[in-house]
């Protein structure tokens, strides 16, 4: 496995989910760590 393609690859990809949230219309433009609280919270012990 190409470890550096790889990773490149799930940056875009993080990159992309960044542009389709923007595109939805999120009301506030939260930093990572509250971000990543959502993401917590949406999870929890599942993700």
């Amino acid at each position: 496995m190409d470890v550096a393609r790889t990773q490149a690859a799930l940056r875009l990809i993080a990159r992309g989910f960044e542009e389709l949230a923007a595109a939805l219309g999120e009301a506030e433009d939260a930093g990572e760590d509250e971000r990543t609280a959502r993401v917590i919270e949406e999870w929890g012990g599942e993700g």
